[in-house]
């Protein structure tokens, strides 16, 4: 084992949240899957609680999830 040693791994707060979704979104947006008007921080705020690992995911998969609005 660690030998007793304790890692503390904190969840990211809304700062860390957005920098995660925007480095996500950035490949999204060259891609075309993602619109500049999506709102990051709207999601930073509410995705309070989820570690880094899960906005990744839904970062990931967000395109599998959203239906594309026909005008």
């Amino acid at each position: 084992g660690l030998g007793g040693v304790q890692i503390d791994l904190s969840l990211p707060d809304e700062r860390g949240r957005l920098e995660i979704l925007r480095i996500s979104a950035k490949r999204l947006i060259e891609q075309g899957a993602l619109s500049h008007e999506v709102s990051l921080e709207e999601i930073a705020k509410e995705t309070d609680g989820f570690p880094g690992a899960d906005i990744e995911v839904f970062s990931e998969h967000y395109t599998h999830f959203v239906k594309p609005t026909v005008l």
